[in-house]
């Protein structure tokens, strides 16, 4: 008669023991990618909206957008955002009632902000985390012609925004003035890197560094 045994308590604890072993080291490797996952959908959505923006600058004489445009919307005394007048090319449909649902396209899935609960009160609710260059889109000034910047491929056009309220709450931006990791400004999400959309339509990662030591300009004339 054929002798059946199971397990030793021996051989059941060193299988727990390789188990353990081999999710310790995949774990991370998982997360990294899921990371890298989400760092390349966020450059996907900002090539995107970078994209957008060129388009918008050949329909109205090389002009940048306006960050803000002093005009209130049938839901609300809101103003209305530069990524209105670029959503049109790149089809968000995001003319949407104030508590329509976040879209995705101006969303970075790796972004350490609040919870998107409705809460946001610019761009008609529709919630962003991309910010544009205060530099190129200040409708003080006059928002910047495209012929005027001096370095298109290494002159910031978007970035990942970001501002904390009153409240303490992290919340997604729309206007940005440059490396500060601070509120108001770019947003390092991304194993400390940021996603950057330039002038010229191409985007990238890089640090903080990069705004320091003169790679990336935030102003049409070249200066950081």
């Amino acid at each position: 008669m054929r002798k059946l045994h199971g397990f030793t308590l021996i051989e059941l604890l060193v299988v727990i023991a390789i188990i353990a072993i081999l999710a310790a080291i995949l774990f991370p490797v998982f997360t990294r990618a899921r990371a890298k996952s989400w760092e390349a959908s966020c450059l996907s959505n900002m090539k995107q909206i970078a994209l957008g923006m060129l388009m918008y600058t050949q329909d109205y004489d090389g002009r940048y957008p306006m960050y803000r445009y002093s005009a209130p919307m049938p839901s609300g005394p809101n103003d209305l955002y530069w990524a209105y007048a670029i959503d049109p090319y790149i089809g968000a449909n995001v003319a949407r009632p104030m508590n329509a649902k976040h879209l995705s396209v101006w969303k970075c899935p790796g972004a350490k902000v609040q919870a998107d609960d409705g809460n946001e009160k610019w761009y008609g609710g529709a919630y962003s985390h991309y910010a544009a260059s205060v530099r190129l889109t200040s409708p003080s000034s006059g928002p910047a012609k495209d012929a005027e910047v001096k370095y298109p491929s290494q002159t910031m056009l978007i970035s990942e925004g970001w501002y904390i309220t009153s409240g303490g709450f992290n919340r997604g931006w729309y206007l940005c003035w440059g490396y500060q990791n601070a509120s108001n400004y770019t947003r390092y999400d991304h194993d400390g890197r940021a996603n950057i959309g330039f002038c010229d339509g191409h985007v990238k990662t890089g640090t903080e560094g990069q705004w320091r030591d003169g790679t990336w300009k935030m102003y049409p004339d070249g200066r950081s």
